[in-house]
C-alpha cells in the first residue's frame, strides 16, 4: 500500500514512489545483517528496542512529512522493520523445546504469516472508510505493542 499511498496522499509520482519503495528494500539488505550482528553484540533487547522504537516513530512521522528527501529519510526509518523480524524469529527458534523446534517454528511462522496476510484487508479497510494516514498510526500502534511485548523477554538473553 505503500506506493499506493505516495502518489495518492503525498501526490509524488508513481515511478518516483517505485523509487522510493524500492529503497525501502534496498535498505532492508543493510537492515537484516546489521540487526543479526546487533543481536548477537548487544543482546536481543537492546537491539529490538531500538529498531521498534525507530519504527514506531518512523510510521507515526509518515502522514505529516512531505517531500521527496524526507519521505526518502522515512522510509529508510521504515526499513527497519524488516530486521525486527528475523530476530524475533532467530529468538523463538533457539529457545523452542529440542522436541519441537521444526514443529513450533513452523507453528510461530504460519501464525505470523496468517496475521501479516490480513494485513492488505485491514488496511483496504481503514483507508476505505477514514483518511489513508490512519493505517500508520494503526500499524504504529501494532508495532508499538510489538515492542512491548519485548519486556517479557527475560533479562540477560543475548541469543
Amino acid at each position: 500500500f505503500y506506493p499506493t499511498y505516495l502518489v495518492e496522499v503525498k501526490s509524488l509520482s508513481p515511478s518516483v514512489a517505485s523509487v522510493v519503495y524500492g529503497s525501502f528494500f534496498a535498505v532492508g539488505i543493510v537492515v537484516q545483517p546489521t540487526a543479526g550482528a546487533a543481536m548477537d553484540r548487544f543482546g536481543i533487547k537492546p537491539c529490538l528496542y531500538a529498531l521498534g522504537t525507530i519504527i514506531v516513530l518512523a510510521l507515526t512521522a509518515v502522514p505529516f512529512v512531505d517531500g521527496f528527501v524526507p519521505i526518502m529519510l522515512l522510509t529508510v526509518g521504515l526499513s527497519s522493520i524488516l530486521g525486527f523480524t528475523p530476530v524475533t524469529h532467530t529468538y523463538l527458534s533457539n529457545h523452542l523445546p529440542s522436541d519441537m523446534k521444526g514443529r513450533g517454528l513452523g507453528l510461530l511462522r504460519t501464525g505470523f504469516m496468517t496475521v501479516s496476510g490480513a494485513g492488505p484487508l485491514v488496511v483496504g479497510s481503514v483507508a476505505d472508510r477514514a483518511p489513508f494516514d490512519y493505517v500508520f498510526y494503526l500499524l504504529a500502534g501494532v508495532c508499538l505493542c510489538a515492542l512491548l511485548l519485548v519486556f517479557a523477554i527475560p533479562s540477560g538473553e543475548r541469543e
